[in-house]
């Protein structure tokens, strides 16, 4: 929709007038925008100027892209956390098992037991890599995340 007044600049009588019609002789029209760029209540797409309810939009747009942002840098960072509690969990664990391995007797009820510590070593390992890796995919994900969020989409106004 145009907002651009048409007006005719006639010369009568040697004298410059401006009107709204054609002119009887000699003269030109000329093409008058409003001052702002666009007249109240027109929807200029043009204008270089958003209206307050899409910069308004754009703003709140951009809160919620930073929230995303920081709920994710800190999801980043205790999984990475979690990663390294999970390994120290472990660890200690494998250690409390190979003291009680190590008090094992020579004999055959020593093996017994030894064997026995053994396969709830293997457990624990088992259990703490599937946690590890758990947590490895979810925070390759996340990362993921934060890089589609990095990256610059066009604003459309809804």
């Amino acid at each position: 929709m145009s907002v651009d007044a048409e007006v005719f600049k006639c010369t009568e009588d040697g004298k410059t007038v401006f009107q709204d019609k054609p002119c009887r002789g000699s003269g030109a029209a000329i093409i008058v925008k409003p001052a702002s760029g666009s007249a109240p209540g027109a929807n200029d797409d043009t204008s270089p100027v958003a209206p307050p309810e899409a910069r308004l939009k754009e703003h709140v747009r951009s809160m919620e892209l930073e929230r995303k942002q920081r709920e994710i840098e800190y999801a980043i960072r205790d999984n990475e956390n979690d990663i390294q509690g999970y390994q120290s969990q472990m660890e200690r664990e494998l250690a409390g098992l190979q003291r009680k391995k190590s008090l094992a007797k020579n004999n055959l009820a020593g093996a017994t037991w030894e064997q026995s510590i053994s396969a709830e070593m293997q457990a624990v390992s088992e259990k703490y890599r599937t946690r590890i890796q758990i947590s490895r995919d979810r925070l390759m994900q996340l990362r993921k995340d934060a890089g589609e969020l990095r990256k610059p989409t066009p604003f459309l106004l809804q």
